[in-house]
């Protein structure tokens, strides 16, 4: 306890703190630019007059990359995302843990009534399709071949 009776508070861990304590919230966040088929970047309003501003992933949902064999069709998901998002609109968004790559999971709600998410919409256009990056799994890849609109994930041959 400090001399003059108000307890010393331990340091903050950084803005990752914030966001595990208040995974249960939704946020109104603006929309800075679109990285690719399933990354925006996004100005988010965590109260108080507080914005930070973070690159996130869509959550539950993976397109193709823009840059490869895949980038006709990332290219693609990435124009539609930027139809569907445009700088300086406005989403409600809920955020979730840090994926492997370090961005923040951003569940996207297209209707506050029914909770419809963004990648729900995506997936049923398909501009991607559905994946919850558990962990060893690896990220889908796309078949350039596939016919427009609708992606589909390569199958292994084992």
């Amino acid at each position: 306890q400090a001399e003059d009776g108000i307890r010393d508070r331990s340091p903050s861990r950084g803005l990752g703190d914030v966001y595990k304590r208040q995974l249960l919230y939704y946020y109104k966040a603006k929309v800075e630019r679109v990285v690719d088929g399933d990354t925006v970047e996004f100005s988010v309003d965590v109260g108080f007059n507080m914005h930070f501003k973070e690159k996130m992933r869509i959550a539950h949902y993976a397109a193709p990359e823009t840059k490869g064999e895949e980038s006709p069709l990332g290219l693609l998901a990435k124009q539609k995302l930027e139809e569907l998002l445009p700088k300086d609109s406005f989403v409600l968004m809920r955020s979730h843990k840090i994926e492997k790559y370090g961005r923040w999971l951003a569940e996207v709600i297209l209707d506050p009534d029914t909770k419809g998410t963004l990648a729900d919409y995506l997936i049923s256009l398909g501009f991607g399709v559905k994946y919850d990056d558990k962990p060893g799994e690896n990220n889908p890849r796309f078949d350039p071949r596939a016919p427009y609109p609708l992606i589909l994930p390569y199958k292994d041959k084992a």
